[in-house]
């Protein structure tokens, strides 16, 4: 176990560990078998990892052991700077042709639901609009800048 004099425990807490080759928290005097390479972590390091996990981040042993914070990308992430972060998580964006593949498996599995699996035909529009957005997702139509509008939310 390394101590680091800038470290202390929690406010009137035990003293809480982080072992990099485990991968994880401990608790002195609570925790048992704590691995030989755990570190002492500071109360506001501590609370700033996890508030920092909770937003998306992955917690690491840095080169001297401490934890450190790393973003989806790979990059330390600032502790300081946590609070004012709302994700570490970046959504990806999806193109026309990926949003139109998912309307399209939504839109054919209620469209077997509703009308298939009975051995009805679907109505004409429902067939027209599945189509079209096949068509955007194979990329057979490259001319279309929007998805179709599903036909039950056209007023009749």
């Amino acid at each position: 176990m390394t101590d680091t004099s800038q470290d202390t425990p929690p406010e009137g807490g035990p003293e809480i560990l982080y072992s990099g080759s485990a991968g994880g928290f401990y608790t002195q005097g609570i925790s048992q078998n704590i691995p030989a390479d755990a570190v002492i972590v500071a109360a506001g390091t501590f609370q700033a990892l996890l508030k920092a996990q909770a937003k998306g981040a992955t917690l690491t042993a840095g080169a001297d052991g401490l934890p450190v914070a790393l973003a989806p990308d790979g990059s330390t992430i600032d502790l300081a700077a946590v609070e004012t972060v709302a994700s570490y998580l970046t959504v990806p964006v999806q193109t026309l042709a990926q949003k139109a593949q998912d309307l399209f498996d939504a839109a054919s599995s209620k469209m077997w639901a509703d009308y298939g699996c009975l051995g009805e035909t679907p109505p004409e529009t429902w067939t027209t609009y599945l189509k079209a957005l096949r068509a955007i997702a194979t990329g057979a139509d490259t001319a279309s800048v929007a998805l179709p509008v599903p036909p039950d939310s056209v007023a009749a």
